[in-house]
């Protein structure tokens, strides 16, 4: 049997935290896949458009253009997951703490805290580094001036199993 308290009891946000975790996981290690694969040569994006049927052929001759914010281009792509998977991270670092505040169980918020800050090492070894540090004494912190010995944690995880 389990320490973890079900989710309607009030692990949301713990819950969420892991989910925004593996999901950033899951973005990091996407963009670091197409860069492996997309490396070679570029154009992918517009083969997969011109697969789909977003794009034809062109009757006239294709001319250059200036790059603009909204060209969509195989950098962008892999650029974009890059950002999606730190905002992610962030999400569950956010939601983790939250969740710790809130004095929910420590199951699924660790998980999402670990994942969110093995997402900003994978994109940025220094900052992951720097992040899950600073957030593991800000944890320490709260759980200090909450009181919450390990004795108290395991005091409420058998309060509830009694229930």
């Amino acid at each position: 049997m389990t320490n973890a308290a079900p989710l309607n009891e009030g692990n949301v946000h713990g819950f969420a935290s892991s989910i925004y975790g593996g999901l950033s996981i899951a973005a990091v290690l996407a963009a670091r896949q197409l860069e492996i694969l997309w490396s070679s040569r570029g154009g992918h994006v517009l083969e997969l458009a011109e697969k789909l049927g977003i794009l034809q052929e062109p009757w006239v001759t294709p001319e250059m253009s200036n790059v603009t914010l909204l060209t969509i281009t195989d950098g962008w792509i892999i650029a974009a997951l890059r950002f999606f998977a730190a905002y992610l991270a962030v999400l569950a670092f956010a939601f983790a703490l939250w969740a710790e505040h809130r004095e929910e169980d420590s199951l699924y918020l660790g998980v999402g805290f670990l994942c969110g800050g093995m997402t900003l090492f994978l994109l940025q070894p220094m900052a992951g580094a720097l992040v899950a540090v600073v957030g593991t004494g800000v944890i320490l912190e709260m759980r200090r001036r909450l009181g919450m010995t390990r004795d108290k944690v395991f005091d409420r995880a058998a309060d509830r199993e009694m229930r």
